[in-house]
């Protein structure tokens, strides 16, 4: 088929061989040589490149069913190429309607280290299939926090997470989200390297959330759930906007924060 990836012989040119992608190792069936190929080398593969441009083409077209065939020819010569396995896994929640598939994505990435390439290959797709994405937000910010951790990373990873998680905040329907676990990552990010998109997105949401009092439809006459989002959404923004470590913004965001506080505080009478 189009795209089908072949590997031949380095010595007699023959691709009749033996491949093992687990151990990336190739058996001449013609001549008998053998060899190991390294990742790098794998990746320089003309029919890989081919395949990898094509999968994060129609990946950007939604074209996920096809994109993930693509990607499966890659994993059958490179199983652990990164960006390929993301694909096939997003194109089994999405499109093959497969729950939890991109959770076992990220566990997988949990303890590897990955490369510069894989690293931009994939805010490239997330940033295109944040849509679907939301559900996996914590997960998101851990892998990226873990692996652009260099001060020459700081920019691309404020860009990144600025694109993503302000997404999230404005299309969730609750304040469930904001877990304890969640608000530290915030501040951690904002601490490092700023994410001031994000913080006006959290800031916005004590009055757009759909929980807020001040929402449509909301009230504070209900007591309980006024208290319920004051102490697990309204606290909570504070505690990331407290932790900026960018002075070109800090005074601007805590301002801005502490008029919807004290607003919030006399409409609910709370404090």
């Amino acid at each position: 088929m189009e795209g089908a990836i072949t590997i031949s012989c380095s010595g007699c040119g023959s691709t009749n061989v033996i491949y093992d992608p687990k151990t990336r190792s190739l058996t001449c069936q013609q001549c008998g040589k053998r060899e190991t190929y390294s990742r790098a080398t794998l990746k320089r593969n003309n029919g890989v490149v081919h395949c990898k441009g094509n999968a994060l083409r129609l990946f950007k077209e939604a074209n996920y069913a096809d994109a993930r065939k693509f990607a499966f020819d890659i994993l059958n010569i490179m199983e652990d190429n990164v960006p390929a396995r993301f694909i096939m896994r997003f194109a089994d929640e999405v499109a093959g309607r497969q729950a939890g598939s991109l959770k076992h994505f990220f566990d997988d990435m949990a303890d590897e280290a990955l490369e510069f390439d894989e690293v931009r290959d994939l805010i490239e797709l997330m940033t295109v299939g944040c849509t679907y994405l939301a559900d996996y937000e914590e997960d998101i910010i851990k892998l990226f926090a873990a692996n652009m951790q260099s001060p020459n990373d700081k920019a691309e990873l404020c860009e990144f997470i600025d694109t993503v998680c302000p997404f999230f905040i404005r299309k969730r329907r609750t304040v469930t989200f904001m877990s304890p676990a969640l608000t530290e990552m915030y501040g951690d990010l904002t601490e490092h390297c700023g994410i001031p998109k994000t913080c006006l997105a959290l800031i916005k949401g004590i009055e757009t959330n759909p929980e807020s009092p001040y929402a449509p439809g909301g009230s504070f006459d209900m007591k309980a759930r006024v208290k319920g989002f004051y102490e697990d959404y309204v606290l909570r923004v504070g505690e990331v906007i407290k932790r900026m470590n960018a002075p070109q913004w800090k005074a601007k965001f805590e301002s801005g924060y502490q008029q919807k506080l004290k607003k919030f505080q006399e409409d609910s009478g709370l404090s």
